[in-house]
Parts: C-alpha cells; structure tokens; sequence
C-alpha cells in the first residue's frame, strides 16, 4: 500500500553502470533507478477529463465543434504492425490537421513525431522513445534532443491472442465530440493505504458507459465492431461506483518504459513536470511525472473512444512551454511579438549567460528535489518606469548586470526549514561574532530568493489543482535563490592552491558550526568551490539545502524560524529569466509565514 513518505528516498548510486561513451546503461537505469524508485509513487487511473484539464490546462469545450474522423488507413496501418510509429504519427498529425488554427499555440507550434528506434540525444543515458511532441522537425529525427521535446511517447502495439482475428476498420472512424461531456467524480481524502476515487454513477455516465446507445451506434456505423467491448482488466475504470485503487508496488514492463522516457526528459532542461502517452496495442494512457510521483489516467481504446485520443491531440496543440512543463517563468523572447512585455518597476529580469564553460545543470532523477542551476546575468528593465530614476541608481543597476550569477531553481520538502534562511542566518551569526565574521566571505553570496507552495495561483503546477492522491507523497514547495556564481574546485591551478582550499573550508565549517550551530551535511566536492580576486582564491561553501541545526533536539526547541533572521538581501516573488527571461512581483520577505 502507498502510504505517506516523511522523507525522500537516498537513492542508489549509478555512477559505475556507464558505457564506453560515459552514459547510464539501459538495465541500470531500468533496475536500479526505474524499479526502485518509482514502484511506490505510481498513480493511476486519474480521470481523463481532470488529466487534460489539470496537467494540460486544456478545456474540452474549446474543441471547434466539427465533424473529425480517424482516417482508416492510419487506424489498419497502425494495427497490422507495419511501420507502427509512421502510422502514429500520421493519425496524430491528420488530427491535429483537422482542428485547424482556431487553438494553435504561439509558443510551441509542435507535432507527433515518429522516432522508432533511434537515439534521443542526452545527458545521461542512451534512450530511444518510440514517439515525441515536439517543434523541432527541421532537422532529422535522429538528430533530436530531449530539451527540444514537449512529450514523449512509448508504443507497445503487440497483439492480444492469434492477429489474423484481429478486426479492421473499414471505414473511417467518426468521432462524437458529445462524448466529451464530463462523468463526474467524487474524490475521496487520501487514507494512509493506497490512493482512491470513486466515480459517481449518474443517468449520463450510464448512458457514456454502456456497450449500447451512442457508442455502439458510432462504432456499428463507422466500423467492423468487436464481438465485445475491451476485456476489463485492473487498469480499467471504475464505473459501478466501487474504489478505484492503485497497484501499491508492481511496475509493468509497458509502464517502465513509459517511465524512463518521462523521467529522462524531465531531467533535461528547467522543467517543473513532464509527461508522455504510453500506446498499449489500442489502449492508451496519459502520464505525468514532478518532483512527487507520477500520475497514470485511465486508459482507453482509441477505436472504442476516439474522441479522447481528439481531446489529447487538442491539448498538445493548443500546449505552449508552460503547459508542457517548462518553468512558467521562464519566457523566450523570439517567441513574443512583445519582447518586453511586463512594465513593472519591481520585476527583476535576468538572462541566460551559457558557454562551452558556463552550461545547465540537472539533478538526475525527477523524484526528489530535482535542483537545476544554470548561468545568468540580470539585466534592466527597459521600459517607461526607467525615466523617473536617478543616475545613481541607473549606474547602480548597471553594474549589478555585469556581475555573473547563476539560478538555482529545486523542489524541496515544505516541511524543511529553507535554504536561504540557514544562509542569512549563518551570515548574520557570524557578523556579530568577533573571530567568526572574517568566515563570512566563505559563505555563499545571495542576491535574492523566491519561495513558491505548489498551490500558488503563478507556479501553475497541476499537483497543487488536483483534487486527489494530494497528500501521498512528500509535499514539496518551489524555490528558486539567486546567486554569486563561483569557480568548481576541478579549475584550481595548482597543489598550493587546493590545499589552501581545503584547509580554509574545514575551518570556515568549524565556524559555522560552532556560531551559527548549523551542521552543512552534504560535503562534497560539487558544494566546494572558490572565487578567483585577482591572483587569490576565495573558498566558498555552497548548497545548504541539507542543512540541519546543531542537533535535532535544539531544532524542536528552536522557537524562532531562522528564514525570519534580519539581513541585507533582496527578496522576489517570482524570478523569470531571458533568452530566458525571469519575471518576478514583490512579496513580503518573511519566509516564514508567506511566500518569498
């Protein structure tokens, strides 16, 4: 059963299982990875419908009411086994055709895009998804990267029993758009067993659900119809009103494919939830991956309900980056007639400052904190509001903009005291003591932060819309900090040099610890690093996410919230770079009790 998770999982090594290129081996992602991680935060059977709705921000309602039909030369194509993915993609794009431009996207005009059996080029492993969404079809499909996708698609099209009984369309497929009306749901709190919902019966649901009435009147005129409906199976819906449950810790080998492919691009790129369609012969499901868990809606038969396999073709269409998942605030200005859309005094703006040297970071793995970092410069808001300002101001601003920072965007758990907090507090702590404040140039320089629940009406996150499997796993908040970007311990010059950085570390973490009593936690070589002044190395402790008080019995006592300790630093409510461009409203600077 899937009860509440305090803590998230250490999660194993993968660094040894690589092949001679250094990428993750198939079987190591899979068992290692896959398997361990994923059985217990698996969802499924979401409601299509609230699917769409709340991980697509689609309404089935803008669907230009028309007459759409699934071509049968695609459906026969798909079904006979023979080129499955070209088949695919045709059916999708000749749907996607059908709805015209009346929902087009501005921000990522995309299409399904047959990739069978080549390489999706990455960081971390040699993956080959079946499918993807994307925009990026001027360049041939192996040359096709995860960052570039919207989507991804997994294709099982092996026949259920002898194929030769298999039976083919022989017209074309007309879709009922009034099978789009909503069969409502009746959401239960979430218990400390599996995850639950329960569909409410009504006279329309019956009527939507039946082997009679509309669907076999479509399905008798439109094609050679099944001796019967789909077989049920555990994976099916519900729909006499019993708990629908989710399987507690078995994977499919079908759902592990899916799996990989989702999980690998959410690890590409500045992503807050990715998601993919897995092809089951005739059955299809939607999924869903962030920092929590993965959600799998009901499956359906795309011959027995066309109209769901319109509504997602629909969706994808009328999709743009943040409905894909890419980071709301994160805006691209070629792809607004409007570069500069927001004329706010307080929105901080910030661009992508990337190079051979200078490149995004990703976490591997989407369950967990999922931190990405990744080089930016800020840069002033040019728009009317600049006329008031003074020259010193001005002047100021402009030399803020050519100081180098990187933006760290993670996912980590509400209930842990923040990472900007322990900060302020160390710097604090240690200015006001006498042999400590020397050490403070030896802690990480933030410039501003943002804290985020997922709930929060700008993030946008469909976790925080859903209205079950909420409490299930660790609830997680979104927190972006601002930062001085500084050197990796890897570019020191000399022997001299790294030995001066190791002893100045140790002793600074001394400090830290015996003023602030404020243990880092995660050491590492990643979180040490320095600042080169001239012909001098500055060391410099990084990443205090992990932090913890001195002992966990003083946290329990503790009675001021260390995010509430006074300081210097700017705070922001939102941050949106440019090429990235990041945008951002002021909010109060107590992290304690609002969003930062």
């Amino acid at each position: 059963m899937i009860g509440l998770k305090l803590q998230t999982p250490i999660k194993n090594p993968m660094s040894s299982a690589v092949d001679e290129d250094g990428k993750y081996l198939d079987d190591c992602i899979i068992d290692s990875y896959i398997r361990s991680h994923f059985s217990d935060v698996v969802h499924r059977n979401y409601p299509l419908l609230d699917f769409v709705r709340h991980v697509w921000s689609f309404d089935p309602s803008s669907i230009p009411r028309k007459q759409y039909r699934l071509s049968r030369s695609d459906v026969n194509g798909y079904l006979q086994r023979f080129s499955t993915g070209k088949w695919l993609e045709s059916l999708m794009q000749n749907l996607q055709n059908s709805l015209g431009n009346s929902i087009l996207s501005t921000d990522f005009n995309g299409t399904f895009l047959n990739l069978w059996d080549l390489v999706v080029e990455g960081n971390y492993a040699k993956q080959k998804p079946d499918a993807s969404y994307t925009e990026n079809t001027a360049i041939s499909p192996d040359a096709q990267t995860w960052q570039s996708m919207g989507m991804a698609g997994e294709i099982k099209n092996t026949p259920n029993g002898n194929m030769d009984k298999e039976r083919f369309c022989i017209n074309d497929i007309l879709i009922d758009l009034l099978r789009l009306e909503e069969v409502p749901y009746e959401y239960e709190e979430p218990s400390s067993s599996a995850p639950s919902l329960k569909r409410k019966v009504s006279s329309q649901a019956a009527v939507n659900d039946s082997s009679t009435s509309k669907r076999t009147k479509a399905s008798n005129t439109t094609t050679s119809t099944p001796s019967s409906s789909t077989p049920a199976s555990k994976d099916s819906p519900n729909v006499t009103g019993i708990k629908v449950e989710s399987d507690s810790d078995h994977l499919t080998n079908h759902e592990v494919q899916i799996l990989k492919y989702i999980n690998e691009l959410q690890c590409h790129g500045i992503r807050n939830y990715s998601t993919g369609m897995l092809f089951e012969r005739r059955k299809v499901s939607f999924w869903y991956i962030d920092c929590m868990g993965v959600i799998k809606s009901q499956p359906f038969d795309f011959i027995e309900e066309p109209h769901y396999l319109l509504l997602a073709a629909a969706a994808l269409k009328a999709a743009d980056l943040a409905k894909l998942g890419i980071s709301p605030f994160i805006k691209f200005p070629h792809r607004h007639a409007d570069d500069n859309p927001v004329a706010d005094e307080n929105v901080l703006r910030f661009k992508m400052d990337m190079s051979d040297d200078r490149d995004l970071f990703n976490a591997y793995g989407a369950i967990g904190r999922g931190t990405t970092v990744f080089p930016i410069r800020a840069i002033q808001v040019a728009n009317n509001l600049e006329k008031g300002r003074t020259r010193a101001r001005t002047s100021q601003k402009q030399q803020e903009s050519m100081e180098a920072l990187v933006a760290k965007m993670s996912w980590p758990a509400e209930r842990r005291k923040s990472e900007d907090g322990y900060i302020r507090a160390i710097i604090q702590k240690l200015q006001d003591n006498d042999e400590g404040k020397k050490y403070v140039r030896n802690i990480v320089e933030m410039k501003y932060s943002l804290t985020l629940k997922m709930d929060a009406e700008e993030l946008n996150f469909p976790r925080g819309l859903m209205k079950t499997f909420k409490e299930q796993s660790e609830r997680r908040i979104f927190r972006v900090l601002i930062l001085k970007r500084y050197e990796p311990l890897e570019r020191i010059r000399s022997l001299e040099e790294f030995k001066k950085i190791c002893k100045e570390l140790v002793t600074a973490h001394h400090w830290v610890y015996t003023v602030a009593e404020i243990l880092h936690r995660d050491l590492s070589i990643t979180n040490m690093m320095f600042l080169r002044v001239g012909d001098e190395v500055i060391e410099i402790l990084d990443d205090w996410d992990l932090a913890v008080g001195k002992s966990e019995e003083e946290q329990k006592q503790e009675k001021k919230d260390l995010t509430t300790t006074g300081s210097n630093y700017k705070t922001s409510s939102a941050v949106v770079p440019q090429q990235a461009a990041v945008i951002t409203p002021p909010v109060s600077t107590n992290d304690s009790k609002s969003p930062v």
